[in-house]
């Protein structure tokens, strides 16, 4: 077998091995989709929509602040922290199908909320997601929105700014962030919606949360493995005999 489909193969096991439960494979995060609550909707007024604190997504923390989680497709309904629709929902990767969080980014209301990752390995990882973006109803003019995203030690970030016109949206996208790991450990991942102009209100939406390593990352660790293994092999046999 040539040493580039080995390490294709090797990345694949290690994926498989990495998934933590409730994860898919590869992924370090937990519940990135945020289907998994640790409360059911309470049936919140004109749609299902809680306080992101009220629902508890399983493995998530904080979330104070006017952020919430929101069931399939009720970011422009009429309930908690609804935007000028209609949404375009089918427009874009974010469309899932399932629950997403939606967060007030003026700073006088906006909550942060994390998940603690452990890395097994130093090395350069992704922190992929898919992000969107609203007015409030019953507001008027332009805004922007990001998301602010800390990946412990290794740094902060920002995602690409969406612009949105007065009543309008911005459609789901997809983001990539790149994060250097220096080394191995548990890293608070962290989001935190940022937008502007405070008081119009600026909404920012959230889904499909992933944190993985890059190919190279992914190699590195598998040398290493294959090294631990390779030892652990020696160790194990037995002393040759004299004759």
């Amino acid at each position: 077998m040539n040493s580039s489909r080995t390490l294709v193969c090797l990345a694949g096991a290690l994926a498989a091995l990495w998934a933590p439960g409730g994860a898919s494979a590869g992924n370090l995060v937990l519940n990135g989709g945020f289907e998994l609550t640790d409360n059911p909707f309470n049936g919140a007024p004109n749609g299902d929509k809680m306080f992101f604190t009220s629902a508890k997504p399983s493995h998530w923390n904080g979330g104070g602040g006017l952020t919430f989680l929101g069931a399939s497709r009720t970011a422009d309904d009429t309930g908690w922290l609804s935007v000028w629709g209609p949404f375009p929902w089918s427009s874009g990767p974010g469309d899932s199908g399932g629950n997403f969080v939606l967060a007030d980014g003026d700073p006088t209301w906006s909550g942060a909320f994390s998940q603690m990752l452990t890395i097994p390995t130093p090395g350069i990882y992704q922190v992929t997601f898919d992000q969107a973006a609203g007015q409030e109803i019953n507001y008027s003019g332009p805004t922007t929105e990001q998301w602010q995203v800390t990946l412990g030690s290794a740094g902060t970030q920002l995602s690409s700014l969406m612009s949105t016109p007065s009543h309008g949206v911005t459609p789901w996208q997809s983001e990539s962030l790149t994060f250097n790991v220096p080394t191995a450990g548990s890293y608070l991942l962290e989001f935190l919606a940022k937008g502007t102009p405070s008081g119009v209100p600026p909404v920012c939406f959230l889904d499909n949360v992933c944190v993985v390593p890059t190919p190279a990352t992914l190699a590195v660790l598998g040398v290493t493995l294959l090294g631990s293994v390779g030892r652990r092999r020696r160790s194990a046999e037995p002393a040759p005999t004299s004759n």
